[in-house]
């Protein structure tokens, strides 16, 4: 496909030799471009590729350094000089950071970097100390070259979507199966928490903090487009699965609020949403009584249970059919 690609549009020859390649060549090499950072911790992490570092670089500074024109930085990752010592075209995936919860927001000293050889969908993932800045070598959490789903449940264990033999991959190869797996004992020996339908893209779980909240949330990815959520509360010894909404809507969380986006108009308590919307309610209640009363516009129409006790609040509504909700960016305390 890339020959073939290459014939279409430089005629053949080495894309090198193009006028177009140098120039863009000259653009992602700028020394001068803004270093988008992510804020972990007491450091701005940025992840650098130039002329120098074509595999690249994972670095931090403060906020008193990215406030200069010249910020000084230090460097976390040397992805060139990794590929170079294990003989591997590694490629930088990213950094899923360990989060500690409710006030030890500072504390950012272990993720899970995930690198890819040659930028394929499968990666491997390895335990890194940030605060030494070298990879953890004692009992260390360690995912070997695969398609595969990870968070951090707390600094001993992880949520692992990882293939554990016939059933728990999918015909697209994505994992269907959430397994809790504690430091020192092995991957495959991981206890499974969750498992999708055969017949589903993927399935798996995440487990995170929102604002100060906590959340343990499966989901089913039904196909590419459609999905099923369920959640887990402390206390309960069962999920609860979320089946008011139609298979196209997605949720997210903000705090204490549940984020709805149908894709199509939705009647939900004597109202009707306009699909493309933001909604808003709370969570545990939208949880809790949503399924009082819902019911779906379109194809796959159906209604159950009585009125709900849910507050639903509108935060974006399209002006017209060409208008929908694309998303939002969010801080401590708002949604922008």
């Amino acid at each position: 496909q890339n020959k073939r690609t290459i014939n279409q549009l430089f005629s053949g020859k080495a894309v090198e030799h193009e006028i177009l390649h140098d120039e863009l060549l000259q653009i992602f090499d700028d020394k001068n471009r803004v270093p988008h950072v992510r804020v972990r911790g007491n450091f701005l992490y940025n992840f650098w590729q130039d002329a120098e570092h074509v595999k690249g670089i994972w670095r931090r500074t403060t906020w008193e350094e990215y406030k200069k024109s010249e910020p000084e930085w230090e460097t976390v990752l040397d992805v060139d000089a990794l590929a170079k010592e294990e003989g591997k075209s590694w490629v930088y995936k990213g950094a899923n950071f360990l989060c500690y919860g409710p006030g030890e927001y500072h504390r950012a000293d272990r993720c899970l970097i995930s690198l890819s050889d040659g930028g394929t969908d499968a990666c491997e993932v390895r335990e890194f100390d940030a605060v030494e800045k070298k990879f953890v070598t004692e009992n260390p959490f360690y995912i070997p070259n695969s398609k595969h789903s990870v968070c951090w449940v707390d600094r001993d264990t992880l949520w692992v979507g990882y293939e554990h033999g016939e059933g728990t991959m999918s015909s697209c190869g994505y994992p269907l199966t959430t397994r809790k797996w504690s430091r020192g004992t092995k991957l495959e020996d991981a206890t499974e928490i969750f498992r999708g339908e055969a017949t589903d893209v993927a399935a798996g779980g995440a487990f995170y903090y929102d604002k100060d909240e906590k959340y343990a949330m499966f989901y089913r990815m039904i196909t590419f487009n459609d999905s099923e959520y369920s959640y887990w509360f402390d206390g309960d010894k069962n999920l609860t699965k979320i089946k008011w909404i139609a298979p196209d809507c997605r949720l997210q969380t903000f705090s204490k609020k549940v984020l709805i986006m149908p894709k199509q108009d939705w009647s939900f308590g004597g109202n009707v949403y306009k699909g493309g919307s933001l909604l808003s309610c709370d969570f545990e209640t939208f949880c809790k009584e949503g399924h009082l009363d819902a019911a779906f516009f379109g194809a796959g129409s159906r209604e159950v249970g009585g009125k709900p006790k849910c507050d639903i609040q509108i935060l974006y509504e399209p002006a017209n059919e060409r208008c929908t909700y694309e998303g939002a960016s969010d801080s401590m305390d708002y949604l922008y």
